[in-house]
């Protein structure tokens, strides 16, 4: 949930930050279908060294708590996502969405949904969180760790809280300012299901700061943490403001996408070097700059086996031809490392694989989409159709690779469903589309997705569901081919338009959500998504 401050902070103590050196040569122009779009050379970091703490048990008693919000007290706010503009309002153009499911029973001879067999309580807002929350967690062998805005916990698979809610901040102790003195949020956690560890992030944006924790073993409370702080700045020593960052697990780095502000700000993909953080060694960091326009660039986030060697990660968008020149359109680009020469790494446009027809407007508006009724209250909701929910999923069956990933469209009407996509990639050959669809079967709005696929090719989606008699919680799908079955948690309306930045929900039986104002977190344990043999 990126954000914009004003006060200013100071390092009480020195921390060693990435100098990012200029590398020569002209910026590069790709030819795509949005017009000509600016890649800079990579800009090499040089080696950021990390603190070390213990483990968080023994360290629980000096760390702080998460702020407490009592129950009837003033509801804690962040603001907008950065955005440049000015946007005017733009006309709901096009057919009707001619993918849109318009029924919610399972599809004859598809196997039948998911159950949910426990619900677990997480964090709650009274315990540090604030709206929008922007959950996020990830679910490993033994324990799952959770983070909203400012907090912190750690659980065990049967629900036993082991530790937390902290502030995040408090894991930084040892690394000062800001880091250790600060939230700002937009936090992200991962399993590192090659390495059985955990890697955790928020970003500190008065000092441009992406603090990156990675923990010393599989314990996440017990093992300790390596911890990181890399500046986001130009090869000329600008500060970025690295804004909605989204960091994934690749064999080769931790590899994330930020934005500088939309549309018109552009945007930087980063890999920071995942070999040395899990050491705890001085690591770097590659960058490459992306202009205008800012739409916004997922990395692929590894579940289950590796991909083949030397594989690059893939980073993908939407495209609405409408609004942006050509055909509907995902794009992908690949992102290919060299941590032996890193001023050889190259970040380039490899496919534009055209779509069934979307539109990414929502009420007159490409980016906020300030659509979705609730009931009780005239604030309607925002849907975000301008850039896809984390995550991008990628998975390596051997006989073929998966991409799955989902954006929220205009179905027709101004109403919010969800356009959710498998790619496939056989053998060496290229991406394409295996599947697509639109989920929207009744009047209520759908958006706010997170996907997932299980290691038998089940598709899990989650989504926020809102209507004039449809309270803004979380609903969820599961997929087998296209079959699904429905549940809705909470029943809380919103005083204000923004719900959340992003959600989700991460494969290994596990789905999750907050709901605002008085939003906590539910955790949900399903009986039929199958787990894979290590992170589950």
């Amino acid at each position: 949930m990126p954000r914009i401050r004003t006060e200013n902070m100071k390092r009480s103590s020195p921390v060693v930050l990435v100098g990012l050196a200029a590398v020569a040569g002209a910026w590069l122009l790709f030819a795509s279908e949005a017009g000509g779009q600016s890649i800079s050379q990579p800009l090499v970091g040089a080696p950021v060294s990390p603190a070390s703490s213990d483990a968080l048990v023994d360290r629980a008693v000096t760390m702080a708590p998460a702020a407490v919000r009592e129950a009837g007290g003033p509801v804690r706010q962040r603001g907008d996502l950065e955005a440049t503009g000015p946007l005017g309002p733009v006309p709901d153009v096009g057919p009707p969405d001619p993918l849109v499911q318009n029924a919610l029973a399972p599809a004859a001879g598809l196997s039948p949904a998911a159950t949910i067999v426990r619900s677990i309580e997480g964090i709650p807002q009274q315990s540090g969180g604030i709206v929008p929350p922007d959950v996020t967690a990830a679910v490993g062998r033994d324990h799952y760790v959770e983070m909203v805005n400012e907090a912190i916990a750690i659980y065990s698979k049967t629900g036993t809280k082991l530790f937390g809610p902290v502030a995040i901040h408090t894991l930084w102790a040892g690394i000062g300012a800001p880091c250790g003195t600060s939230d700002a949020g937009d936090p992200i956690v991962r399993y590192d299901v090659l390495a059985d560890r955990w890697m955790i992030s928020q970003f500190e944006l008065n000092e441009r700061i992406q603090c990156i924790g990675v923990s010393k073993g599989p314990n996440p409370v017990t093992d300790g943490w390596h911890l990181y702080a890399f500046p986001t700045q130009t090869a000329t020593g600008v500060k970025i403001s690295a804004d909605y960052p989204k960091i994934s697990v690749w064999s080769d780095g931790y590899y994330m996408g930020t934005q500088r502000g939309f549309p018109n700000s552009g945007l930087d993909v980063w890999v920071f070097e995942r070999d040395k953080m899990l050491q705890g060694l001085p690591a770097r960091q590659i960058q490459f700059q992306v202009g205008a326009p800012s739409l916004f660039l997922l990395p692929s986030d590894l579940d289950g086996s590796p991909p083949p060697a030397g594989a690059p990660n893939v980073f993908a968008r939407h495209v609405d031809g409408d609004l942006w020149g050509g055909q509907d359109r995902l794009e992908l680009f690949e992102f290919k490392t060299n941590w032996n020469n890193p001023t050889g790494s190259t970040f380039q446009l490899v496919a534009s694989l055209p779509t069934a027809p979307f539109s990414a407007v929502l009420c007159g508006n490409q980016f906020m989409g300030v659509c979705a009724d609730q009931p009780g209250t005239a604030q309607k909701l925002e849907t975000l159709p301008a850039w896809m929910m984390w995550r991008l999923q990628y998975r390596n069956f051997g006989t073929h690779q998966t991409l799955v990933t989902n954006h929220t469209v205009n179905t027709g009407g101004n109403h919010a469903g969800i356009r959710w996509y498998e790619l496939r990639k056989q053998g060496t050959g290229a991406w394409s589309i295996f599947q697509q669809g639109t989920h929207a079967p009744d009047a209520t709005h759908r958006f706010m997705g997170s996907i997932a696929m299980d290691e038998a090719g089940n598709i899990a989606l989650g989504y926020t569901a809102a209507s004039a008699s449809v309270f803004p919680p979380s609903s969820r799908d599961t997929y087998s081919g296209r079959s699904s079955g429905c549940a809705f948690i909470g029943n809380y309306p919103q005083s204000r338009s923004r719900r959340s930045d992003y959600s989700f929900r991460p494969v290994g039986r596990l789905f999750l959500d907050g709901c605002g104002p008085q939003w906590i977190v539910h955790v949900l344990v399903f009986e039929r998504v199958l787990s894979d043999n290590v992170s589950c």
